[in-house]
């Protein structure tokens, strides 16, 4: 990896994701729920978010995910057979705190890096940022996007990038959430959409609309807060939609404000349409899944 040292990085913990093009990116914006729209758990930490990065904090980001799955056909009431498969991503980003104020960040460099993918059922999970380099900047309530090379920034890109971003020049829903201490071992937190991509990641191909996240604190060594993780992700490749049900654990630096750790697994449960070349088949099935991110 000839950018290694040349990448300027900084929070695993924000971003978590590959800012996705894929499908299932559609409703996974801003306007997804969060932790204060969750029902039946603790939402928000009543602590003040804890202090942003410095200017200059950088880090490197490794992320990957594996699928691997048994699906059975049918079409109406007729048998369409049996169909195993497995789909993985590997991907590499650096990030750059440019410019923060109290809690929030107000400017911040990504570097997307090594990305490797395989099709699931067919479906490239496409990202539209791969490769790029990017300075996001908030002004004047808004998150100014530049390109590295100078060219424009096309909606696509934009679209992945705020998918993951969209906090720059506010806290990160990650420091919000756990706020500046962390919780006090054993209290539980539960999250949505905003908090899952802070902490689990932002991967291509994963509707997060509907994607909760639950964790309970396991203590905290110095200013790493180790976590017991549960969340529930769906995974988009074409009209087949995989439920995945993860649990692992995760630890975060409070300090620098990212995720140093995470290792999830756990099962996934295969629904919806497969184009086949026996036409349009109905899919049930069923499978295991993992994600992962280290950030050094």
């Amino acid at each position: 990896m000839g950018t290694r040292h040349g990448l300027v990085i900084a929070l695993g913990v924000w971003a978590l994701g590959c800012g996705g093009g894929g499908a299932g990116a559609a409703g996974s914006g801003p306007g997804a729920k969060g932790a204060s729209e969750v029902e039946g758990g603790e939402g928000p930490s009543a602590a003040p978010p804890a202090k942003a990065p410095a200017a200059g904090t950088k880090a490197l980001e490794k992320r990957s995910a594996a699928l691997t799955f048994d699906l059975v056909l049918k079409k109406g009431d007729a048998a369409g057979g049996m169909q195993a498969g497995s789909w993985s991503l590997e991907e590499e980003r650096a990030l750059e705190v440019l410019a923060s104020d109290g809690a929030a960040v107000n400017k911040l460099k990504v570097v997307f890096g090594k990305r490797e993918a395989k099709p699931l059922l067919g479906v490239e999970l496409t990202v539209a940022t791969a490769g790029h380099t990017y300075v996001l900047e908030s002004k004047g309530g808004n998150v100014d996007i530049t390109r590295a090379d100078g060219k424009e920034v096309t909606g696509a890109e934009r679209d992945a990038l705020m998918t993951e971003y969209d906090w720059v020049g506010g806290p990160s829903p990650l420091a919000k959430w756990l706020g500046d201490s962390g919780p006090a071992e054993g209290k539980k937190l539960e999250g949505g959409s905003a908090e899952t991509r802070a902490l689990v990641g932002v991967l291509a191909g994963v509707d997060y609309q509907s994607s909760k996240v639950s964790v309970v604190s396991k203590g905290k060594s110095g200013s790493t807060l180790t976590l017991d993780v549960t969340a529930t992700l769906t995974l988009v490749g074409g009209q087949t939609r995989f439920e995945l049900s993860l649990n692992g654990p995760a630890k975060v630096d409070l300090a620098k404000g990212w995720v140093s750790e995470l290792s999830l697994e756990g099962t996934a449960k295969a629904s919806g349409k497969l184009d086949h070349k026996k036409g349009v088949l109905d899919v049930t099935g069923k499978g295991k899944a993992e994600v992962k991110r280290r950030s050094e």
